[in-house]
């Protein structure tokens, strides 16, 4: 048999993967289509795997009352399945904020923490924050379920002008009750900055790249906390509640891989040119 033409077809199936996919990133999703479940990964609370390296939890300080679970009662964006969850401090004495988080922690086997990711999800505010009481999302090299030494990128909404804010930078997109915001983050643990988006379907907002509170952190903070700080003074009983969907974290690829990639595939695509005209 003629040797360009055994060759031929395998050429033109490199090429075509090339087209089909050029890059293959690991990706960690969260869409709760698992319902309330302790066995199934996409479930609440879930289960380890695909990336995850353990279940969902719920706590933080002086909110004990908080609880969250899947339902499909008013979806996020148009899907089914979504995490409605309420942080609710108990009408008690004492001092220091009281805050709560639901929190999941990354598998850093599945993805490589210490190079570039990128996070994005919904949220819909599902009780408008009041005086001195914001959400609060932020990634955390400690596991605690709380702002504090240990958070890498963080992002918080509360009821001033400023309204979402990445770090100390704002967006001044209001945080309003019954809104759905998209959030983008791109993670970059190598320089400890992050850049963040967001979107309320009618104004975005992109911001400057921002330090991570923990500049001495090697990675982008595996366990990643959604939940609301309410600071009552510990006097009265408050709420509040959000729903959450669409969770996706992936990790970029490197310019090198791409520019890798790039060559073998354009390498194929002319031998198959080549190879054609000969025969």
């Amino acid at each position: 048999m003629n040797s360009s033409a055994s060759l031929l077809p395998r050429i033109l199936a490199v090429a075509l993967l090339c087209g089909a996919a050029p890059v293959f990133a690991a990706t960690v999703i969260a869409d709760f289509d698992g319902g309330n479940s302790n066995t199934a990964v996409d479930g609440y609370k879930g289960a380890a795997g695909d990336g995850w390296k353990g279940a969902w939890s719920i706590g933080g300080t002086r909110v004990a009352a908080s609880s969250a679970t899947v339902t499909t009662t008013s979806p996020v964006n148009g899907g089914g399945n979504y995490l409605s969850a309420t942080i609710k401090t108990a009408s008690e004495t004492g001092s220091g904020n009281q805050q709560g988080f639901v929190q999941r922690q990354l598998d850093p086997t599945f993805l490589d923490l210490s190079q570039p990711i990128t996070i994005s999800f919904d949220l819909r505010i599902d009780t408008a924050p009041g005086a001195n009481q914001v959400y609060s999302i932020f990634g955390s090299t400690d596991g605690n379920k709380g702002t504090g030494p240990g958070n890498t990128w963080t992002l918080s909404g509360g009821n001033t002008s400023a309204g979402w804010s990445f770090g100390s930078e704002a967006s001044n997109i209001a945080v309003t009750a019954g809104v759905t915001y998209s959030f983008t983050l791109q993670l970059d643990p190598t320089t400890h900055t992050f850049v963040g988006s967001v979107t309320d379907g009618t104004d975005s907002y992109t911001s400057s790249a921002l330090a991570f509170r923990n500049s001495t952190s090697t990675d982008i903070g595996q366990y990643i906390n959604w939940g609301a700080r309410l600071n009552t003074g510990g006097t009265t009983t408050t709420s509040l509640s959000f729903a959450l969907d669409n969770i996706a974290i992936s990790s970029i690829p490197e310019p090198s891989t791409c520019a890798l990639l790039a060559g073998v595939c354009g390498l194929a695509l002319g031998l198959a040119s080549t190879l054609r005209r000969r025969r």
